[in-house]
């Protein structure tokens, strides 16, 4: 077999066609179209009736492409032949985009819409209901200052706000407002137990008022938590809702993770 003499672009530019010179031998005379299934890109074969061994490729060609000659016939024709196949391959979408263009585009448009409504029903069919609850002498939050006092979503329970308005003492009215919370709570199946996170607001001039305004806090807290203590935010302030309230507590629970509560925290040595 002669040897292959080196493929010699015509243009640098990757934008432009690229006209390349191959020898190979004369046996191989075929002339077809190729379309590359890899990339895309469109190789014209062409016999040219030159001397014996010489033919011209021209097209479109990567620049990785055009570095090596064609040495072997059947590696050509097998090839072509994996081409070609690939191109015959039939394309429903292009049939029906010329048999009825209107079918074409109304499928196009409808389809991804079809789409995001079934996606959409099946999550609002799977999110988790929402039920507003009131323990008895709480409904006038909801109807009258429009907030719900306790709402459960799922197995999360979430308690808005409660001051603590009722008691002679600042001790009296924080354990009142904890016993509030435990009302809540049962109202939406949950416990004090339960409990996975708690919000004190306290009303303070200054921070030595505040930490004075927390013991009370402190002490009533250990009455209805005694192990597995929730997460705890106190923040001080210069005023509540209710005038009179030295605080105001929220919360978070989880229907029946108090049940599996677990607490592996070492005590820490004494100082």
């Amino acid at each position: 077999m002669p040897n292959s003499t080196p493929i010699t672009p015509y243009s640098t530019s990757t934008h432009q066609l690229r006209p390349t010179i191959l020898n190979r031998p004369a046996f191989m005379t075929r002339s077809s179209t190729l379309r590359s299934p890899w990339s895309g890109f469109r190789r014209s074969v062409t016999a040219q009736g030159s001397p014996p061994g010489e033919d011209r490729v021209t097209g479109w060609t990567l620049p990785c492409v055009a570095t090596t000659g064609v040495t072997r016939a059947s590696t050509f024709g097998a090839l072509e032949r994996s081409a070609e196949r690939h191109c015959r391959r039939p394309s429903p979408g292009a049939a029906i985009a010329a048999s009825n263009p209107l079918e074409f585009a109304m499928r196009r448009t409808c389809l991804p819409l079809f789409l995001c409504l079934i996606a959409t029903n099946a999550a609002a069919q799977t999110a988790p209901a929402r039920e507003h609850l009131a323990p008895r002498g709480w409904e006038g939050s909801y109807h009258g200052l429009h907030y719900t006092p306790v709402l459960r979503v799922g197995d999360r329970v979430i308690v808005s706000g409660i001051p603590a308005s009722e008691g002679e003492t600042d001790e009296a009215k924080i354990r009142w407002a904890f016993q509030q919370l435990k009302a809540h709570l049962e109202k939406a199946g949950a416990t004090m137990e339960d409990v996975v996170e708690l919000q004190s607001f306290h009303v303070s001039r200054d921070h030595d008022d505040f930490r004075k305004r927390v013991e009370p806090v402190l002490k009533v807290h250990r009455e209805f938590f005694k192990d597995h203590y929730p997460a705890w935010t106190a923040v001080g302030t210069t005023a509540l809702f209710s005038k009179d309230a030295p605080m105001e507590i929220r919360a978070e629970a989880i229907v029946g993770s108090g049940a599996k509560a677990k607490a592996s925290i070492p005590v820490p040595a004494a100082k």
